[in-house]
């Protein structure tokens, strides 16, 4: 992200995604016309959800910039 860092404050935003299985079982909560995913045994759409997404604080680490072989 270096050549995006200026002087002062700076912010980054992280985008999250859940997991397939939680897609799959909300979709299963919709009427069959409004749903975007199909699968031959999707989960029931009252299951409960697994956690999903960020678990705790991001931090980002400065580093050394090393090159591969």
């Amino acid at each position: 992200i270096t050549p995006f860092v200026t002087a002062g404050s700076n912010g980054i935003a992280v985008k999250v995604t859940s997991t397939w299985f939680n897609r799959l079982a909300y979709d299963a909560s919709l009427p069959e016309a409004q749903r975007k995913t199909w699968t031959l045994k999707a989960p029931a759409g009252n299951s409960p959800l697994p956690p999903a997404g960020l678990m705790g604080q991001v931090v980002l680490h400065q580093g050394q910039v090393m090159k591969l072989p």
